[in-house]
């Protein structure tokens, strides 16, 4: 029995009522499956438009460079949108440094496929940075080659994670035509 100052607890019910236009019968599975054969075939088209010089191995592991990325994105119609950069100052018991960051948006044609995508490169990068064998002071740093850096990163990021790219191995590779040894 219920007292008067008890409350009953919400009732919650999630309705869909479809649009007309929204077809009420869908197969889902055979929506995943076209679904996946589409997506086979645009890997597929990404990796056959690069070639070997374009892949490095790291640690065994074939990974596309940016020019493979930049490529594939062409052949596959991947828009990149929504650029934002931020470079984040901070500090350590190294001395002072920064960070450039840049985020973005890949989307595939037609919408239904994007993602958000984010790539980083710092001013100690073992490279362009004070991280170089020889060591240099933080103003002999190219703050422009960091920042394109950071950008080339979030391509690669972004492009090989909307395209299914990632984690690929060199055998899958060799049976597109791009081959280790090349």
């Amino acid at each position: 029995m219920r007292h008067k100052n008890q409350q009953q607890s919400p009732r919650v019910e999630i309705i869909h009522t479809p649009s007309p236009q929204e077809p009420t019968d869908i197969d889902l599975l055979a929506v995943i499956e076209r679904r996946n054969e589409m997506m086979s075939r645009i890997l597929e088209y990404a990796i056959r438009s690069t070639h070997a010089g374009q892949w490095v191995d790291q640690s065994g592991k074939p990974y596309p460079t940016a020019p493979a990325a930049e490529v594939m994105a062409r052949r596959c119609a991947v828009s990149i949108k929504n650029v934002q950069t931020n470079k984040v100052p901070s500090t350590d018991d190294k001395g002072p440094f920064y960070m450039y960051v840049v985020t973005a948006t890949a989307a595939l044609p037609g919408g239904y496929d994007s993602i958000e995508a984010m790539g980083t490169c710092s001013s100690r990068d073992s490279f362009l940075g004070t991280e170089t064998k020889a060591g240099r002071p933080l103003s002999e740093i190219d703050e422009g080659n960091i920042l394109k850096a950071a950008y080339s990163n979030m391509l690669v990021n972004a492009i090989t994670r909307l395209l299914g790219v990632r984690n690929i191995t060199w055998e899958r590779l060799d049976a597109l035509g791009i081959n280790r040894d090349g």
